[in-house]
């Protein structure tokens, strides 16, 4: 504040967090003025969410202005952790659970009380882990800097790497690849390969059970 003349007396009083007085006594002690100050503190209205995972992996291709998600679950699992990540700290999130083939609700609420609600299907894929994989069941894909990953739709598939002269470089059990996602797209599912350069010609081979599934060559 500033004084209007130098004689004045002024006292501010803190009522509240949000209200404060300020008194203003003339010099004559009989003139007295009352200014009193309402503070409004700004509230967010964000309601979205940064992110949404699912047993602690982002959904894919998760958009905080989408609200709705199907999620495939291989035949028999049971339905998975959700997280939801606020979009600011302020925010509230409520997370209802359902089963499969039900709706899974995530309410969100913004500091200012908005709200916005995310739904999750979980439903099972028409994919059945368990049987006989074909070579349309397998890939092997290059990730760049000597990395490969194989991948399968199907279970117990194994992955074995031999030289131009037939004897093994490695082995590996290749990783079931998440039911949501596509065998020949970049994913975070299968199993990782690394080769150093000059390894040469080398030969991949899917197996199940001691029979071949498909193969390949790859030079490093």
């Amino acid at each position: 504040y500033e004084k209007m003349h130098e004689a004045q007396a002024v006292t501010v009083d803190k009522v509240t967090d949000t209200q404060i007085i300020v008194m203003v006594t003339a010099e004559d002690g009989m003139s007295v003025g009352v200014y009193a100050l309402k503070l409004e503190i700004e509230q967010s209205d964000n309601s979205l969410l940064s992110d949404l995972k699912v047993d602690g992996v982002s959904v894919r291709d998760f958009v905080p202005t989408q609200f709705d998600y199907t999620y495939l679950l291989y035949p028999g699992a049971v339905v998975p952790e959700v997280e939801a990540v606020k979009g600011e700290e302020s925010q509230t999130v409520d997370i209802t659970m359902g089963s499969v083939g039900e709706l899974t609700y995530i309410f969100v609420n913004a500091e200012d009380g908005s709200e916005s609600v995310y739904t999750i299907l979980f439903d099972y894929t028409l994919v059945n882990p368990g049987e006989k994989p074909g070579k349309d069941d397998v890939c092997w894909m290059p990730m760049g800097d000597g990395t490969y990953k194989a991948s399968s739709v199907r279970q117990n598939v194994k992955v074995f790497v031999y030289n131009a002269g037939g004897l093994i470089v490695t082995s590996a059990d290749v990783a079931t690849i998440d039911a949501n996602e596509k065998i020949n797209e970049p994913h975070d599912s299968g199993t990782l390969l690394h080769f150093e350069r000059g390894s040469g010609v080398l030969i991949y081979v899917f197996a199940q059970d001691g029979e071949i599934i498909d193969s390949g060559k790859f030079i490093r």
